[in-house]
């Protein structure tokens, strides 16, 4: 079986001949290191079969390189997206400032003090918009009528008590009579 490389030869040369050849060589080499790369530390053994996967992979593998850097090599895996014919473009990478916003969510959500609410509607609402369920996404998990969720966020003191502990297991609260 040829490698990745030897499969997108053609291509490769097709766009090193023409324009500026410095530049289309460096570009070149980029999707080269991109594809051996790839057939390194992945399981693709034909060209088409590449896909975000390995794209996301390589970036996560190369966090280290310059924002200008991983920017050329989105480039070149964008130009190599065109001639294995995917209809969408690769994932991005993350600028460092974005990588950073990412890191503080995902901080480990045991370490941080937990919220104390004295009324269920606002703890419950507090959780659902911190795990960004709606009501909907909410009632699949739990099995809970849609229905019965919204009287039960609505109008908590109509005795409408008999869900609750499924809902808040489904959003990993904790209920505590200690405030």
């Amino acid at each position: 079986m040829p490698t990745l490389v030897e499969q997108c030869r053609e291509h490769l040369g097709r766009f090193v001949r023409s324009g500026g050849k410095v530049h289309r060589e460096v570009e070149a080499a980029k999707i080269v290191s991109f594809l051996v790369w790839v057939q390194a530390n992945d399981n693709v053994l034909r060209i088409d079969r590449l896909g975000k996967k390995q794209v996301i992979g390589f970036w996560r593998a190369h966090r280290h390189l310059s924002e200008r850097t991983t920017y050329d090599y989105w480039l070149a895996i964008s130009k190599l997206w065109v001639w294995i014919e995917k209809s969408d473009e690769p994932p991005r990478p993350y600028s460092p400032s974005e990588l950073a916003a990412k890191r503080e969510g995902w901080k480990n959500p045991q370490h941080a003090k937990p919220e104390s609410y004295t009324d269920f509607r606002l703890a419950i609402s507090a959780a659902m918009t911190a795990n960004c369920l709606g009501v909907d996404k909410l009632a699949t998990i739990t099995g809970v009528e849609k229905g019965d969720l919204e009287t039960m966020l609505s109008d908590l003191d109509s005795g409408r008590f008999q869900h609750l502990e499924q809902v808040m297991v489904a959003l990993g609260m904790v209920f505590s009579t200690n405030p």
